[in-house]
């Protein structure tokens, strides 16, 4: 049994192994789930839709998911992994300005959002009211952005605390945090209303409000 298994995973056609062809579908899903989500809302797309935009059959999905949500949750995780990627880039040159960090991140961020409607409305909006699990992730998904606005906080706290304010950077990053998730989500909904400069220098005036603070 092992041994058939073995040499059915290291066959090869044309040219990829059963792994990789398993990867490369599972991630035509994904990009499918992308799609169908980010036009027509989790609870209006079907399996069999999602399928149908990646050119698969339903064997292929249940490969790699157990269920609609759990590709929502893939999909989800995804985009995410996309947009820490870029803040990520986004930022490394501005190393010792806080200031720099913040308006470069924004920035980032509010660029993403812009460029990839369908991602934005998945991150943003969809995956609200999918189901607990879900609700579990996107919480978790901005504690690791309340992390990683906590690195431009905390050096602040030293200047704060000689002026005895009761700061802390904990609650001062999840403050921002939850300001620029819901900014977004506003923009997202107007239909990008503003210019994104505009939606910029106002988020970045929270930050920078606090680290002149």
């Amino acid at each position: 049994m092992r041994t058939t298994r073995r040499k059915s995973e290291t066959r090869r056609y044309r040219g990829a192994s059963l792994p990789q062809r398993r990867a490369e579908r599972r991630q035509r899903l994904v990009l499918a789930g992308i799609d169908t989500f980010g036009t027509r809302g989790f609870h209006g797309v079907t399996v069999r839709e999602v399928c149908a935009a990646a050119g698969l059959t339903e064997r292929y999905f249940y490969e790699s998911f157990r269920d609609r949500e759990q590709l929502f949750s893939a999909v989800y995780e995804h985009l995410n992994t996309q947009l820490q990627q870029r803040i990520a880039v986004a930022v490394a040159g501005a190393a010792g300005d806080p200031e720099q960090v913040a308006r470069r991140g924004l920035r980032a961020y509010f660029e993403q959002t812009r460029s990839d409607p369908k991602g934005a409305r998945i991150m943003l909006i969809e995956v609200f009211g999918v189901s607990a699990d879900m609700d579990r992730l996107s919480r978790r998904t901005a504690i690791g952005f309340v992390d990683m606005v906590r690195q431009v906080v905390a050096p602040q706290m030293v200047a704060a605390r000689r002026r005895k304010l009761e700061l802390d950077a904990d609650l001062l990053a999840t403050g921002l945090v939850g300001g620029v998730i819901f900014s977004a989500m506003r923009w997202v909904l107007s239909g990008y209303a503003q210019p994104i400069d505009a939606v910029v220098d106002n988020t970045a005036a929270i930050f920078t409000g606090l680290l002149r603070a």
